[in-house]
């Protein structure tokens, strides 16, 4: 049924279109933060990332535009250990040179003292030793190593390398970047098919390059972000509470400057929601669709 057929407006549809997505969007988080077998931080990161500046902000009384997301979900060094560690987020913040190591936790049974343990060894290692892993052992050997230059792990690592060089404001070339390979093999297209590899390679090395000179000298440290406090966190660890800072005005003053308040009231609603403890799920009005 159009617009018209339904005695609205065109700008009254496109009103009651988007709220209704919202409210379906909103129903689904929250029923799925509560549902067994599906990670709370995920659904948590999703509405965070974008905020995420601004959180580590004003958590650390930094100023605004201060703080970049530099990238998510990354590997992380764990010297005599063949584990698959990564940490949520990383940030940096300019005005005190510092590489932030950030791990979102959603309730106080999700922290693990052996998770600390290993984002310790990585601060005490220091960025050097840190960024070495990340740029040379994954990244550069991924896109060395790899006979499909397309393969899509490759390239979720090529695209994290090209979200830092873009946060950091270091030129990298774009075409070398997106190259994924050819599937002729005529002699033509081979000799085509190893020069545009040995741009990308080369490309890598340079930007990898960069960011050391940017970074390798930071300072290190980490730091959580959780909903409520986490009391047996290590005091040497800052703690950023959501709970305590979601409707802060100061908050909102670091959101309007970075024009990200607007949004911030939708996701705010959706952060109560998921604020609401585990004995009040049961209310009559909390009740929502469950795929069975």
């Amino acid at each position: 049924m159009t617009a018209i057929g339904l005695g609205l407006g065109e700008g009254e549809f496109e009103v009651d279109k988007y709220q209704a997505f919202y409210e379906m969007v909103k129903k689904w988080t929250v029923s799925d933060y509560r549902t067994q077998g599906i990670k709370a931080e995920v659904i948590l990161d999703m509405l965070l990332s974008k905020y995420l500046e601004e959180i580590v902000a004003l958590g650390l009384a930094y100023p605004c535009g201060s703080v970049k997301l530099l990238a998510k979900e990354i590997p992380l060094n764990i010297k005599n250990q063949n584990l698959n560690a990564k940490v949520d987020y990383l940030a940096y913040a300019e005005n005190t040179h510092t590489l932030f190591l950030v791990e979102l936790k959603t309730t106080v049974e999700s922290y693990k003292n052996t998770q600390f343990e290993r984002m310790q060894q990585v601060v005490d290692a220091g960025v050097s030793s840190f960024l070495n892993f990340f740029l040379n052992e994954i990244v550069q050997k991924k896109v060395e190593n790899t006979d499909d230059a397309g393969a899509t792990p490759t390239k979720k690592y090529l695209y994290t390398l090209w979200h830092m060089t873009d946060k950091l404001g270091i030129e990298a070339d774009a075409e070398a970047f997106s190259y994924i390979g050819d599937s002729r093999h005529d002699k033509i297209a081979l000799h085509e098919k190893e020069l545009a590899r040995d741009q990308q390679i080369a490309e890598v090395k340079k930007v990898a390059a960069k960011i050391n000179e940017e970074l390798g000298n930071a300072k290190m440290a980490a730091l959580y972000v959780t909903l409520n406090k986490v009391e047996k966190l290590p005091n040497q660890y800052h703690q950023i509470i959501l709970k305590e800072i979601y409707d802060d005005e100061r908050f909102f003053y670091l959101l309007k400057e970075s024009n990200k308040y607007e949004e911030w009231g939708l996701m705010k609603d959706i952060l109560k929601e998921l604020l609401v403890p585990p004995d009040k799920w049961f209310r009559i009005g909390c009740k929502s669709d469950i795929v069975n």
